[in-house]
């Protein structure tokens, strides 16, 4: 239902023969979690992606849709150089467009995977989303908020030698100060790096946009 270059496109969904299908777009290039593992991104393409990612976000929560599980995984970047975000699999409408203010409706999928079961990738999740709290878009600022100190650093602000561990970092630690090789980080984009990664939700940005 979301119509955004930054998005993998959905052209069709149905049934053969039982089985469920979805087909989507094809998109050439490598994933970011690829590239940031064969080179560091330079500021100009953490810029340019991170806002692109931002503006794929931005829609979809206009349009009352929280990602859940933004990553570098499931972002592609493309030859020509753009990101397109993709797997809003377990994405969820938890609010109506145009409507942000309804913080008490749950985004856990409760009747897929019982009541309290967070879904996503752990060590991508903001802290209400790693407690099972309700979601706002919010959330997903701070999942944009680790990916952006991934390009940034090619590393992650809260990994731990294990789950217990990493869980514990994003819900207490602050994130370390974000360093790109011998340059300068601006510091507009340190303190949008600094509030997207905020523990308390409403410290964060409203939304993507």
């Amino acid at each position: 239902a979301i119509d955004d270059p930054f998005i993998c496109k959905i052209s069709e969904t149905g049934e053969v023969d039982g089985e469920p299908f979805i087909a989507m777009e094809y998109i050439e290039g490598e994933s970011l979690s690829a590239r940031i593992a064969r080179e560091p991104l330079s500021l100009e393409e953490v810029v340019a992606t991170a806002s692109e990612v931002a503006e794929a976000l931005g829609v979809a929560h206009e349009h009352g849709i929280i990602h859940r599980d933004l990553k570098p995984s499931n972002i592609m970047l493309t030859t020509q150089g753009h990101a397109k975000v993709l797997d809003f699999g377990l994405a969820k409408q938890v609010f109506t467009a145009g409507n942000m203010d309804t913080s008490a409706q749950t985004a856990t999928s409760d009747d897929l995977t019982g009541r309290g079961v967070t879904l996503g990738t752990l060590s991508y999740m903001s802290p209400e989303q790693l407690r099972a709290l309700p979601l706002t878009p919010r959330s997903d600022v701070f999942s944009f908020g680790i990916v952006l100190h991934e390009m940034l650093t090619g590393k992650h602000p809260f990994a731990r030698p294990t789950s217990p561990g990493t869980i514990s970092a994003i819900m207490v630690d602050p994130p370390p100060a974000p360093e790109i090789g011998d340059g300068k980080i601006p510091d507009e984009l340190v303190q949008i790096h600094n509030k997207a990664l905020a523990k308390k939700p409403d410290d964060r940005y409203e939304n993507a946009s």
